[in-house]
């Protein structure tokens, strides 16, 4: 049986620092379709405004949001269930988690000169929840970019949604590289480059993201 009280205030933002600054495992999850149930772009979007709006301090934001990440992904368990519609869909929760994940660590960082600009974190998770609701408008490609992209078996990946001409720039380390489906394809670096160029170029709109560290590698 998973901690059903505890859960429901870390979703609605009532829970108190003491009932979430616990370590991760001393918490039971609800481990079926967690994502499902419990991930909300408000929630996300009104944890940071109680930080912003002094309600919260550094430590709880923090605090929180490693909380939250555990609670969408369902503590991380082995067993767990959850139904994704194809791996772009399983990418993006991903990303949700990551960004949370980093949030986790402002206690740490929020003193340093912008190291965290809330305002635009706001922005990139409203932009992974647009691609999540139009999950189906999306294609994807995705290569090896920079001299150490080999060594570091990372990559960026480009969301293009013809539908609504909107793309997306996300470093990524989620896909072994050479992984392709229906749904995603690998490619060359020029390749890329050359499809972001023409993007670049063309009516479509950029959603915010991760283009700042593909610029400074392309």
């Amino acid at each position: 049986m998973f901690d059903k009280e505890l859960i429901k205030k870390i979703c609605d933002l009532t829970c108190k620092f003491e009932e979430i600054n616990i370590p991760q495992d001393k918490l039971k999850y609800d481990n079926e379709y967690p994502f499902e149930k419990y991930y909300k772009l408000e929630i996300i979007v009104n944890a940071i405004k109680k930080y912003l709006n002094k309600d919260w301090d550094d430590k709880m934001l923090s605090s929180w949001a490693c909380r939250y990440d555990w609670v969408i992904c369902g503590g991380f368990y082995e067993d767990l269930k959850e139904n994704n519609k194809n791996i772009i869909e399983e990418f993006i929760r991903s990303q949700i988690s990551w960004k949370l994940d980093g949030l986790s660590f402002f206690e740490d960082w929020f003193l340093e000169e912008d190291a965290f600009d809330l305002n635009k974190t706001i922005e990139e998770f409203e932009n992974l929840d647009f691609v999540l609701n139009t999950i189906d408008n999306w294609k994807a490609y995705y290569a090896m970019v920079g001299p150490l992209a080999k060594e570091n078996e990372d990559q960026y990946v480009l969301l293009i949604n013809e539908l609504d001409k909107k793309y997306m720039i996300i470093y990524s380390m989620f896909f072994e590289n050479g992984y392709e489906d229906e749904f995603i394809k690998f490619i060359s670096e020029e390749e890329l480059k050359q499809k972001i160029k023409e993007l670049e170029k063309s009516e479509y709109t950029l959603l915010s993201y991760s283009e700042q560290f593909y610029y400074d590698e392309a």
